[in-house]
């Protein structure tokens, strides 16, 4: 079986499922993934990472130049999710369905400051996060910035102002939507953004 053509894969809802081992050969195509409530397929960290995320090594098997969209639920895996440096060209992330309740540990947004290609970034249903990455500011690519129904997030960061085009917040937190909404008192800040 060759999925070479595969262009989108979603792994959703394998809660035992703890290796992709040897998929990467067969997806030098991919565009789209997304790993979702897979909460064993990266309980592996340190030494044995390289095990359980093969599909993501897009550096020795190619995949950085196609993977163009990655979905993740998890929060708290971003260095394992995003400690391949081909992912370094990885144009969209996307937070869904996040049950992730603490904020952001230094390591995950260290982490977060290595994808200098990121142009979009949406954090969708993180009903339990409390804020977003501190600072967004060395995401000089970064043109959309989208939160929903992210409601205990009420202040934003510091945001990359120079290329930000687009910021869309629905479902926040209610002190977060008045601060930014035209009139508020950090609308200044966001006005020049659609």
């Amino acid at each position: 079986m060759h999925l070479k053509s595969l262009q989108t894969l979603r792994i959703e809802e394998c809660e035992l499922l703890v290796s992709v081992g040897g998929l990467h050969v067969l997806l030098s195509s991919l565009r789209n993934l997304a790993v979702l409530k897979c909460p064993g397929l990266f309980t592996l960290k340190s030494a044995t990472a390289d095990v359980a995320i093969d599909i993501l090594d897009v550096d020795a098997h190619g995949l950085s130049s196609s993977l163009v969209h990655l979905d993740g639920d998890n929060l708290s895996l971003l260095p394992v999710l995003l400690s391949r440096k081909g992912l370094a060209s990885l144009p969209e992330l996307h937070f869904v369905n996040s049950s992730q309740e603490t904020a952001f540990t230094r390591e995950e947004e260290e982490w977060l400051q290595h994808l200098p290609s990121l142009r979009k970034l949406i954090f969708d249903k993180c009903e339990r996060l409390p804020s977003l990455p501190s600072n967004l500011t060395s995401l000089t690519r970064l043109k959309h910035l989208h939160m929903w129904d992210c409601p205990q997030v009420s202040l934003l960061p510091t945001l990359p102002m120079t290329s930000l085009e687009c910021l869309r917040i629905e479902g926040c937190h209610p002190d977060l939507e008045q601060r930014y909404r035209e009139g508020g008192p950090d609308w200044d800040l966001i006005k020049h953004i659609t």
